[in-house]
């Protein structure tokens, strides 16, 4: 299928800035999210639709490029032809030019970027630890019901108790974390920007 050449619908060109609520209001679906990330990965050069279908669907479905299908390759296309790019380029985000079909990033999209390149490494996968933590919880309980030394000597009220410790330490723990992750923090914009730190 040839998308050398894109018909996409303008929408308010040239808009200078974007405001929170729009930015996480386009970063809201996934795709879009792809489209940041692939263009990030290319930055300084053009991209063509082409390459930027195969790269979503390679992406969602975790196929290499010799395994992606007509209708996935469809079902991609016409969705960032219909609603993505046009959205993302009505934002100023992207830049599409019809006659090439390529498509570049703006000052704008490093701006996005910002919202997705914060993790750092110090970050606990917190999904992750409550999985592990869940897991500890239930062991503990069924070593105290079965009564095995040295556990079966706690009661019950002592395994709630520090279950409770537990689940409450890490989530003071988890939410210190997620207020010095917020943008505007003083951690965190001297992280993104270390002069302003200095």
């Amino acid at each position: 299928m040839s998308t050398s050449r894109l018909l996409i619908p303008r929408f308010n060109r040239g808009r200078p800035t974007l405001s929170q609520a729009e930015v996480f209001d386009l970063l809201s679906n996934q795709r879009r999210r792809a489209i940041i990330r692939y263009l990030r990965n290319h930055d300084g050069s053009s991209i063509t639709l082409d390459d930027l279908i195969d790269a979503v669907v390679e992406w969602e479905h975790g196929v290499g490029a010799g395994s992606i299908t007509d209708g996935q390759r469809a079902s991609v296309y016409s969705s960032l032809i219909q609603t993505h790019l046009p959205r993302l380029e009505a934002a100023g985000v992207v830049e599409v030019d019809d006659a090439s079909g390529e498509i570049t990033t703006t000052d704008l999209t490093r701006e996005m970027e910002l919202y997705l390149e914060y993790s750092p490494r110090s970050d606990i996968p917190w999904a992750e630890y409550y999985v592990g933590l869940s897991a500890v919880s239930a062991a503990l309980i069924a070593v105290v019901w079965a009564d095995l030394p040295p556990f079966g000597l706690l009661s019950e009220v002592s395994v709630a108790a520090i279950i409770v410790c537990f689940v409450f330490i890490s989530a003071i723990v988890h939410l210190f974390q997620m207020r010095r992750s917020r943008l505007g923090h003083p951690s965190f914009e001297g992280k993104l920007d270390p002069e302003r730190t200095g």
